[in-house]
Formats: structure tokens, C-alpha cells, sequence
């Protein structure tokens, strides 16, 4: 499966993917961030910049950062990962995918942003499309911004 479908996606348009396909979960995520007595909240995934860096992505987008300010952060948890980046390739020649898919690449970031903004507009109203109403938004906002 990952090198007939999601290989030729590449790694940008795998992110985009999360927008469709990740409803519930995303929910879920954001649904955890309305209660002060989870926070502060930490977001992990395998190696943390895939999955996380899609929620991470889209939190900071909702609390208004610019996607020039997500993007170099993204880009931050390369450093953190070099050490890594041997096993990483491995893994994921492992399971079908290429060396793109073991490294942080900002334009991969950049696709997921731009997929955001041309298909839903704003963070906000994505959110919103997946059954996470504007008004449990602003409490995330609020509790992540205090």
C-alpha cells in the first residue's frame, strides 16, 4: 500500500490527506483542549512531525500564527530529529517509503498549509467543518493563550 498509494503522493500531499481523512480524531485532539485540567497538553506521534506536526500546524494557524512562523517551526524539529534520521530511512524503507518520508521537508509543510487555506479557509473554519463548533474554538484560544 505505501509505495502504490501513498508513496506517489509524496509527503506534502500525505499531510494534505489528514484534512479528510482524520475527522474524528482531529475532533477528539482539539475536543481535549477545551479542558483547562488537560493542559498543558503533549502531542506525539512515532517520530513527531508527521501527525503531530498536522495538529501542531493547525493549532498554531487557529491561534493566528502566520504559516511563514509554523513553517520554521516545523522546520525546528529537524535539529531535534538528526540523530534520529539513520533509523528513521530505515523504518521507512521498511514499510515502502522513501527516504522523502524520513526527513522534515518545509515544503511539505507549505503544501499542507496552502491545501488549508484553498479548500477551507482558515484553520477556524475547518474546524468547524468537522463538527468542532467556532465557540469550543474560542475556548481552546483561550485556554492555550492564557
Amino acid at each position: 500500500m505505501a509505495t502504490k498509494v501513498i508513496g506517489p503522493l509524496g509527503l506534502g500531499k500525505m499531510y494534505s490527506t489528514f484534512f479528510e481523512g482524520c475527522h474524528d480524531e482531529t475532533r477528539k485532539i482539539f475536543e481535549t483542549m477545551t479542558d483547562k485540567q488537560n493542559l498543558p497538553l503533549f502531542v506525539h506521534c512515532t517520530y513527531g512531525k508527521d501527525r503531530t506536526g498536522f495538529v501542531v500546524a493547525l493549532t498554531l494557524s487557529l491561534l493566528g500564527i502566520s504559516d511563514e512562523v509554523i513553517i520554521a517551526e516545523y522546520v525546528q524539529s529537524h535539529q531535534n530529529l538528526l540523530s534520529l534520521y539513520p533509523k528513521m530511512i530505515r523504518d521507512m524503507g521498511r514499510i515502502g517509503f522513501g527516504e522523502e518520508f524520513a526527513v522534515v521537508n518545509p515544503k511539505a509543510m507549505r503544501q499542507m498549509l496552502t491545501f488549508l487555506h484553498k479548500q477551507y479557509g482558515t484553520a477556524s473554519d475547518y474546524l468547524a467543518s468537522i463538527g468542532f463548533e467556532y465557540e469550543r474554538q474560542q475556548i481552546v484560544i483561550k485556554n492555550l493563550c492564557e
